[in-house]
């Protein structure tokens, strides 16, 4: 007995899987996802950074790893108070254990965490096939 047939959408099939594999690097959409997650919770976090002499909101960073998938927002290491001289990480940590409005990283997760998220995975997801 013989039989003769073909696998429709074969060639449709294999694209599909290509695009969703590139769109999950770090050239691809989820790298892009990574940039814009870490860009808009620095954002957010120097937004709501209670303002006395500027240093602590000024020394906020962000990078992205070599990896293109990880991100961090931290303090700038070495900065000072422009008034006090005093390390920004040194008291920056002590308000930010004192809650409310001087709890900056805690409110950036809190009000704004998932927001960021969400919107990295839109951008995903816009990528997958």
């Amino acid at each position: 007995l013989r039989m003769k047939g073909s696998i429709k959408g074969l060639q449709q099939a294999q694209a599909a899987a290509n695009q969703a594999a590139a769109a999950v690097t770090a050239g691809g959409a989820l790298g892009r996802a990574v940039r814009h997650i870490t860009a808009r919770v620095h954002r957010y976090a120097v937004t709501i950074n209670p303002v006395d002499t500027g240093s602590w909101r000024a020394s906020q960073r962000q990078t992205i790893e070599s990896d293109g998938l990880t991100g961090h927002v931290f303090l700038q290491p070495g900065a000072t108070n422009s008034r006090s001289g005093v390390a920004v990480s040194r008291y920056a940590g002590v308000w930010e254990a004192r809650r409310g409005r001087y709890a900056v990283y805690q409110r950036t997760f809190e009000e704004d965490g998932q927001k960021a998220l969400d919107a990295g995975g839109d951008i995903v997801r816009g990528a997958l096939p």
